[in-house]
């Protein structure tokens, strides 16, 4: 088995629906199988997916385990060579997953690789990044800080162009491809996390473990993004990801001195 598809869903029936149906309607000349975990969903989702897509592996969670332990139900059963996680909200297609595949068998140094992210009216998303600074989850929640602050912007790399591959500190998991041999060794994402930092720490342990991060823009995947706490920022989610933050940074604390500033060094 070359590939396995995990994507993770909470009540996002409708874009799972076009997110699944993406993943079916594109070639993918290796062999794949699709693992969907239902986060304890009210939607419908569990039964949708059973009538449309009975061959799609399905995990039904009775609640909301958050994303990592999610996640790692579906890599224990997973059967393939690489692991393609996508969040509910993206549309991917078969070139895009056959270009990462073919980077991924030509580089067997790298760990990680994601592809450059839009909006689906084309705009790009930042999604590859440097290590956040401790103040971060604030400035992101508010505008004005977001707009000003120079340290904001240097985190999610307003100064690179975002048109060449090269290596970065870390990559948002909507759409990454991770290669099982690695994921084995780390042990899968650190369940400590509930949600939105686990992307950060599985790829400093993608460094610690002497793997590279690599950013592949010239491939790309639409990712309809919505911050599930927007709006809520004194909500329990929005609490718990403040949380999960500040764990992220005190085990990362050896990564961001052996980066330094800048990164990683740029893949040649």
């Amino acid at each position: 088995m070359k590939i396995s598809f995990v994507i993770l869903t909470w009540n996002t029936l409708g874009r799972l629906k076009a997110c699944l149906g993406s993943v079916y309607s594109s070639p993918i000349p290796h062999a794949h199988e699709v693992i969907v975990v239902d986060n304890g969903s009210v939607d419908g989702t569990a039964s949708w997916v059973s009538e449309t897509y009975p061959e799609v592996m399905l995990i039904r969670n009775s609640r909301n385990l958050g994303t990592s332990k999610a996640r790692n139900q579906a890599v224990s059963i997973a059967r393939g060579e690489y692991l393609i996680f996508l969040d509910s909200d993206t549309v991917v297609n078969g070139a895009a997953i056959e270009a990462l595949v073919i980077f991924m068998d030509e580089h067997p140094g790298v760990g990680i690789c994601g592809p450059k992210l839009t909006y689906p009216d084309g705009r790009l998303q930042y999604s590859p990044r440097r290590m956040p600074p401790v103040y971060i989850p604030l400035v992101s929640r508010v505008g004005f800080l977001r707009k000003r602050s120079k340290a904001y912007g240097h985190h999610l790399m307003h100064d690179f162009d975002h048109k060449s591959v090269r290596d970065v500190d870390y990559l948002i998991s909507a759409c990454i491809i991770v290669r099982k041999e690695f994921m084995d060794r780390a042990g899968g994402f650190d369940e400590n996390i509930f949600y939105a930092a686990e992307d950060i720490l599985l790829c400093a342990r993608c460094w610690r473990e002497g793997w590279r991060v690599v950013y592949y823009p010239h491939v790309s995947v639409v990712h309809d993004y919505t911050r599930l706490t927007a709006g809520r920022p004194l909500s329990m989610l929005a609490l718990r990801q403040l949380k999960d933050f500040m764990y992220m940074k005190h085990v990362c604390r050896d990564f961001e001195r052996l980066a330094g500033d800048e990164g990683p060094v740029p893949s040649q």
